[in-house]
């Protein structure tokens, strides 16, 4: 975990943790099921596509439960909102990823997804973590990384987390650790 300034009533966590996720191939019935998808992309239907999967077949990683509440106890819950990046589609072409996610923030606040393919996108994602920033006060963006459906993808192996917060660490250490250094500073890239 990373702790940086950046600005006098700004500060950074940053951090990073590994997922077990691992990838197969579709069977028949999702082959049909992203029929669609696949003429929109302008993929081939003979292609081997693949999905990747997290323990139990799960669309997420469980391991973000865990990180989730432990950031919303050290920021105190109720006010912490949530920005999920993630790339491509998943297997249910139909339905936003977000929805699968909500079960593992286990929270009432505010939560929102991009799909973020390209730099365009990125740029956006920076801009609405900071407006959320300013009307929330505290911004975990979550960038999963992994694209869920393809030709031949690896799964990636970690999710990497920020914690924007407004105020100073001096008067809201919640997320320091006794004795961790703050980087001065830090230049975040989401």
């Amino acid at each position: 975990m990373i702790i940086g300034k950046v600005g006098p009533d700004y500060y950074v966590v940053e951090g990073a943790i590994s997922v077990a996720a691992s990838v197969r191939p579709l069977d028949a019935a999702e082959r049909r099921q992203v029929a669609l998808w696949l003429d929109l992309n302008q993929v081939s239907h003979n292609v081997d596509l693949q999905t990747v999967v997290f323990e139990n077949a799960a669309p997420h990683a469980g391991a973000l439960q865990p990180l989730l509440a432990d950031i919303r106890a050290r920021l105190g819950g109720s006010d912490l909102s949530i920005l999920y990046l993630h790339r491509g589609h998943q297997l249910d072409t139909r339905s936003p990823i977000l929805q699968w996610l909500l079960p593992l923030v286990g929270g009432t606040g505010p939560v929102f997804a991009l799909r973020v393919d390209d730099e365009i996108a990125r740029q956006d994602a920076t801009t609405m973590a900071r407006a959320l920033l300013h009307r929330h006060g505290r911004v975990l963006v979550l960038t999963d990384e992994t694209r869920r459906l393809g030709p031949h993808e690896a799964a990636a192996p970690v999710i990497t987390y920020t914690v924007l917060v407004k105020g100073s660490i001096e008067t809201d250490p919640t997320m320091a650790s006794p004795g961790q250094a703050v980087v001065e500073n830090l230049e975040v890239r989401l």
